[in-house]
Parts: C-alpha cells; structure tokens; sequence
C-alpha cells in the first residue's frame, strides 16, 4: 500500500515538472487531487489540463477572428470604402439616393479632396431635404468660398508690390476668373472682379500681345457687362492681330445676334464667307444657329 502510494506521489511530481500551470491555486488544488485520488486524481488531473487548454485556445482563435473581423471592418474596409465612394458611385447620382449617410459621406470627402472640383454637386446639395446633408454642403461651400478669396488676397498683394511681373499678373487673373466662374459671388462683385480682370488681361496684352484667347476673354468680359461698344473696338483689334482666326469674326457675330442688329450681322457673315477663315464643325453649328433664331 505504501509503495503504491509512493509511486503515485512520483508519478504526480512528474506531471507536474511538465505541466505548465500559471496559477499556483491551481497547483496546489491538483497536488492535493492527485495525492487523495491515487491514479483516478492524476487521470482527472491530466484531462482537466487537456481539455481546458483545447478550450482555451478554442476561445482566444474565436476572440482573434472576432478582433481581426472589427478592425478589418472599422480601420480597413470601412475607411477604404468611404475613399473610394466618389469613384464607386458618381457624384451628379449620389443625391438621388436615399442613404443620408452616404451622401454625408461624399460630401466630407470633398472636403477633404478638393470642394472646387466638386462645386456642382455641393450646390445641388445645398437643397437636399436632408438639413443634416444640406448643412454639410452648406460648410464644403463656404471654405470653398474661403480658399478663393484667401487665393485672391494672395496675389493681389504680390501684384501690389510687383505689377509688372508677369507671373504675378496671370497668376492674379486665373485665381478672379476661378471665384467668377464658381457662381457664388452677388452680381456687385462678380461685375467688379471683370473690371479687375479686364485690367489685368491688358496688362499682359501690354506684355504678350501673342496670346489671341486674352482678346476673347476681354471681348467677353465686356459683353457679359453690356459694354458692347468696347466690346467692338476689341473685336477690331482682334481682326487686325490674328486676321486668320475665326474666334474675332464669332465674336462680333455674337454682339449683333444679342442686340439684334440683322444688318451689320449679315454683314460681317459675307466678310467671313469671303475671306480664307476655315470654320470647325462647332463654329459652323453656331452660325446655323443664330441664323435660325429671331435678330
């Protein structure tokens, strides 16, 4: 009997110099086990060690796919996705949408692109029903307006201290025609930029007459003022600098079209039917056009 209790007693040591157990509860709650229960504690001993390892590593595999799953979802698909959203769906589309937390969505990540880009959308946006959306655009559109006249304010101090660097001037004059074309200034300021921009156009016609686009966007900048007069006096300007250009011939075409002059717009249609201007399929659908409308 002795021996047999000895043996057990050795037989628990060795299980317990390879038994990895962290908490010494439980090693003393399996000692004392495996010393009252000769073979049958050491058996419950060695399948308890078993099983809850299987268990436990069972579990901790279901944890790691569980916190793999909700950072994928949170740190990588979700993230990636809402990045990509302005490719997957087309921005014009994404208002017809229901989904208020996409369009929220699209309308942060303009921000964070480029809001100008993107200006069209924020406009429609702005009407959206949903006010949380219509909020939303209502801010991407005031720090697009931010960033134009902070552009604006730039170069017109560079253009203050140097009016006669060329860089400045262009620059000077792209960053007005950007805020003009954006729709979002009142009439008052968006007639008082052209005066600046037709300003600073001439001033590189002063420099670099070679351009002949400077010309069109002058005369244009005059008629969108009502200017007409001026307008002419470029248009003859035009034709003398670039006699082969169709573009000067459009333009005062487009003046007696506006104010309904039959006469003089005849007139200018047979100089361009007699000279050796070539007409791009656009320009002759134009003239097709107004000579179809009401002068």
């Amino acid at each position: 009997m002795f021996k047999i209790y000895l043996i057990n007693i050795i037989f628990s040591l060795i299980i317990f110099l390879f038994a990895k157990v962290k908490k010494k509860e439980e090693y003393f709650i399996g000692f004392i086990i495996m010393i009252c229960l000769p073979f049958f504690g050491s058996v419950f001993y060695i399948m308890n060690i078993y099983y809850r390892k299987k268990i436990t590593s069972k579990f901790k595999v279901s944890e790691l796919e569980k916190d793999s799953y909700s950072q994928s979802d949170d740190l990588t698909s979700k993230p990636f996705y809402l990045s990509k959203k302005m490719d997957v769906i087309p921005v014009e589309d994404a208002l017809v949408l229901n989904d208020e937390k996409i369009k929220q969505d699209l309308i942060i990540n303009v921000l964070k692109s480029d809001p100008y880009k993107y200006l069209g959308f924020l406009k429609k946006a702005l009407k959206d029903e949903d006010t949380e959306t219509s909020h939303y655009a209502a801010t991407a559109v005031t720090e697009v307006k931010r960033k134009l006249t902070l552009e604006i304010q730039e170069f017109e101090e560079r253009y203050e201290k140097n009016k006669t660097d060329l860089t400045v001037i262009k620059a000077y004059a792209d960053a007005i025609k950007k805020y003009n074309d954006s729709g979002l200034l009142d009439k008052s300021s968006y007639q008082k930029n052209l005066y600046i921009y037709i300003e600073l156009l001439e001033k590189i016609i002063g420099i670099d007459e070679s351009d002949e686009y400077l010309y069109e966007e002058i005369i244009n900048c005059y008629i969108l003022l009502k200017e007409f007069k001026k307008a002419i006096e470029y248009c003859n300007r035009y034709f003398e600098k670039f006699k082969k250009s169709e573009k000067p011939y459009l333009l005062i075409m487009k003046i007696y079209f506006i104010n309904k002059n039959r006469t003089k717009f005849n007139k200018v249609l047979e100089k361009l039917k007699e000279s050796n201007v070539i007409l791009n399929k656009d320009s002759l659908n134009l003239i097709k056009f107004w000579l179809e409308g009401e002068i």
